[in-house]
C-alpha cells in the first residue's frame, strides 16, 4: 500500500470513528422510555426564570435535584431537603404527584427561605425535561418558567 493510499485510509477510519462521537452529547427530551438518562446524576441549579422573571440566585442558596428510579425526585432547596413523586409520559410530559413536595422544616435566613420558595414553586410549574451530558433544563409549556441545572 503506498503512502498516499495509507494516509487516505487512515483519515477515513478516523472520520468514521469520530462520527459516533458526540451523538450522546445532543440534548434529549426525557420521556417514559428514556427517563433512565437522569438516574445516577445530581444536578445543581445555575439559574432560574419564574413566570417570565429572571430570579437572581443567592451565593449561599445551593439547590439540587436528582431523579431516582423509584419515581422520587430528591434534592436540596437552599435551606431544606425535599422529595417529590414524579413520572414522565410517553410524550415527555413531566407530572409531579399531587401534594408530593415534602420538605424538612428547618428555618433559615429570610433571603434563603425566599429562594427556596421560588425554587419549589418553579419545580411545581415545570412539565418537561431536557438532559445532556452538561446538565438538565426543566421548563413549562410556554417557557416562562425555566430551571437550568449543571
Amino acid at each position: 500500500m503506498n503512502r498516499r493510499h495509507w494516509l487516505g485510509t487512515t483519515i477515513l477510519l478516523l472520520l468514521a470513528g469520530c462520527a459516533g462521537v458526540g451523538q450522546d452529547t445532543k440534548p434529549t427530551q426525557i420521556n417514559a422510555s428514556n427517563v433512565d438518562k437522569l438516574y445516577g446524576r445530581s444536578f445543581e441549579l445555575r439559574y432560574m426564570t419564574l413566570n417570565g422573571e429572571r430570579i437572581v440566585t443567592h451565593v449561599d442558596a445551593r439547590m439540587t435535584i436528582a431523579f431516582l428510579p423509584d419515581g422520587t425526585a430528591k434534592g436540596f432547596s437552599s435551606v431544606n431537603q425535599f422529595s417529590a413523586g414524579y413520572s414522565f409520559g410517553p410524550d415527555g410530559k413531566l407530572t409531579w404527584s399531587k401534594g408530593s413536595f415534602a420538605t424538612t422544616r428547618k428555618a433559615g435566613a429570610p433571603e434563603l427561605m425566599e429562594k427556596e420558595r421560588q425554587f419549589l414553586e418553579g419545580l411545581r410549574q415545570v412539565d418537561a425535561a431536557v438532559v445532556s451530558p452538561y446538565g438538565l433544563q426543566l421548563e413549562n409549556d410556554d417557557g416562562s418558567t425555566k430551571l437550568v441545572f449543571r
